[in-house]
């Protein structure tokens, strides 16, 4: 990765392949920093700033189980699918 130097004020810098570029101080810029012009800025760099968590999907193990508890019935299967994905990830 190359050194990427942030301006003055940037907080975020966000590079062509994707990568957010925070400043080493961008919490306290973020508190502290006006957007008087663009409220809702702040509200948003805190959104993004917060750790993003993984989805956790279904392995085989739940496919097969979802298939012989539902006796291959698909409304069935994707209410049991549905359920597990929800448990998994809240």
């Amino acid at each position: 990765m190359q050194k990427v130097t942030l301006g003055r004020n940037e907080t975020l810098r966000i590079t062509a392949e994707g990568e957010f570029i925070w400043h080493p101080e961008a919490d306290a810029m973020i508190e502290h920093g006006d957007f008087t012009s663009n409220p809702a800025m702040r509200h948003i760099l805190r959104a993004l700033r917060k750790p993003q968590r993984t989805w956790v999907g279904l392995d085989v193990e739940d496919y097969i189980k979802a298939l012989e508890l539902c006796d291959f019935d698909k409304d069935t299967a994707f209410e049991f699918f549905e359920a597990k994905l929800k448990e998994l990830n809240t």
